[in-house]
């Protein structure tokens, strides 16, 4: 498995949900209303990591659940 980092898992998550609904990034940071430099960082994985309003606004625009966008702790540290 890869050693990756739960914030890492995450933005995998929030990466794998706009690939599966065919989005783009600027899509997804114009709808969120997140900044477009602040979205490609989170998305890259490196830190910071999303904060919670953010993956709110994210899960709304993608009208998901934000648990959708959590994967397992337990699988993040697989």
């Amino acid at each position: 498995m890869r050693n990756t980092t739960y914030h890492q898992r995450v933005a995998e998550e929030v990466r794998v949900q706009l690939a599966r609904k065919s989005l783009s990034q600027d899509w997804l940071a114009n709808t969120a209303g997140i900044p477009h430099n602040t979205l490609y960082k989170r998305l890259k994985g490196s830190p910071p990591s999303f904060r919670l309003e953010e993956l709110l606004c994210i899960a709304d625009a993608l009208n998901l659940d934000v648990r959708d966008l959590l994967p397992p702790i337990a699988e993040a540290a697989a």
